[in-house]
């Protein structure tokens, strides 16, 4: 191991010495090692069999970043090795994709746990938390002891070389392995932007949790920065305004009331993230608040008025309305209509009680969304309509403006696509093309029938 691969930097990990014991007492070897991928350049481990007993689940998995840091702000920190927070991590395991818990269920019964999980010396799970909960309920469901055991590499403790990993160490492994990607629970596009806040609070830097990336490590220096700031806008960006949000409504801190729930799979992520590129970058800009013909003393309300629709959620039951992230994108639009901007104003006197203290099962905010959803459906539908009546015939020059601008956006660079992306990119591009062409035809072809009802008038 090269003397540059070890890091110096603190915290280190605390180590609990009675879990680390026990691990190590119960570990058999099988005789076959396991590269562990960013960590002190890939070092190779042995595979040992441990009883799933002295496993545990990690808090700081990404996964589960939303869960644990929302549980945090509306109860209290979860001390990992105590009982009640193992129980409390499975219920959050068990939340997160559930479809996929349902096929590992059926993969570990017919075939086994098919690669060693990472633990750390004191058995808390960097990766396999999954399994561990998987092969638990497999234990009771199916007998036996077949599946009361994990194979695992167990990375160093305080008196090995090298040392206990530090925090900043266990995170380059974790983006390691979201990297490969490979049969594992997909993190959520919110989960993973609290991940990687969390390393960069760790000391593991944006700019090097992309270089540990193989997606980007070839990258030229423009490149990566291109890519640097997309991945900063795609993430970091909207976690700021969902943090604007829960602090607007009384809640910092409890990511559980904008995380995705069997009923909101998108969790209003994709809501934030149009909010984030399409507003708030606008609000943030003077030169664009010119042209929406916002006030500097109207950002605030502007704000106000995005945040009690995200708040409302649900709008697909009138007609007229597009979805809740649509909204957001067409709201820089509204604005601009003075009408419309009025309407969407007499939102700021709604009132902004703080989100309800959660239950058994989360936050429950239907109160509020019942007393006002009426009057918020009203203005955005009213707001809607006088841009409609405004806009008239402009609304199709409006649409392909977007679509021009879109392409021609700096988000639009083909080096930051994966290789298995980009025969769907050329396959969609291909698809434009011809449909370009067939709308150029539409238009021509109604451009000749009123050139031809003039000609006929002039008759």
């Amino acid at each position: 191991m090269d003397q540059e691969d070890v890091i110096t930097e603190e915290p280190k990990r605390v180590i609990i010495t009675d879990y680390a014991n026990a691990l190590r007492q119960k570990a058999i070897r099988q005789g076959s090692k396991y590269k562990v991928r960013a960590f002190r350049g890939d070092q190779e481990f042995e595979v040992f069999r441990v009883p799933l007993s002295v496993l545990r689940f990690r808090k700081q998995n990404g996964r589960l970043a939303s869960d644990v840091l929302g549980h945090r702000e509306l109860f209290a920190e979860l001390p990992e090795d105590s009982q009640k927070a193992q129980e409390l991590l499975g219920e959050f395991i068990d939340k997160k994709s559930p479809d996929l818990n349902k096929t590992l269920y059926k993969s570990l019964a017919s075939a086994g746990q098919l690669e060693p999980a990472i633990v750390t010396v004191d058995g808390f799970l960097i990766n396999g938390n999954r399994r561990k909960r998987t092969l638990e309920k497999l234990t009771v469901d199916k007998g036996g002891s077949q599946f009361s055991y994990m194979d695992v590499v167990i990375l160093p403790g305080d008196g090995d070389e090298g040392g206990a990993p530090l925090n900043k160490e266990i995170k380059k492994v974790e983006n390691a392995l979201q990297a490969q990607n490979i049969g594992k629970a997909d993190y959520t596009k919110f989960d993973q932007a609290l991940s990687m806040r969390e390393a960069i609070q760790d000391g593991y830097s944006l700019s090097e949790q992309m270089r540990d990336d193989p997606e980007f490590g070839d990258m030229s220096s423009k490149e990566f920065a291109s890519a640097l700031r997309s991945r900063e806008n795609e993430y970091l960006k909207p976690l700021e305004c969902i943090d604007e949000y829960l602090t607007f409504f009384g809640a910092p801190g409890v990511y559980s009331a904008v995380a995705a729930t069997k009923g909101d799979p998108d969790g209003r992520w994709q809501a934030f993230l149009d909010y984030s590129n399409r507003v708030q970058k606008k609000l943030d800009d003077p030169k664009e608040l010119v042209k929406l013909g916002v006030k500097e003393t109207e950002i605030g309300r502007v704000q106000d008025v995005a945040f009690t629709i995200i708040r409302q959620r649900v709008f697909s039951e009138h007609a007229d309305l597009p979805k809740l992230h649509k909204i957001m994108r067409d709201l820089p639009d509204l604005l601009k209509v003075d009408r419309a901007k009025k309407e969407l104003f007499k939102l700021n006197d709604i009132d902004h009680q703080p989100l309800p203290k959660a239950g058994p099962e989360g936050i429950d905010d239907r109160k509020w969304v019942g007393d006002n959803q009426t009057n918020i459906t009203r203005r955005v539908v009213t707001a809607y309509e006088s841009w409609k009546r405004q806009s008239g015939q402009e609304t199709v020059i409006k649409m392909l403006e977007d679509i021009l601008s879109d392409l021609q956006s700096e988000q639009m660079d083909p080096d930051t696509v994966t290789l298995s992306d980009l025969q769907v990119a050329l396959s969609l591009l291909d698809d434009i093309k011809k449909t370009a062409k067939d709308v150029e035809k539409t238009f021509f072809d109604t451009k000749k029938k009123v050139e031809s009802q003039k000609e006929s008038l002039k008759r």
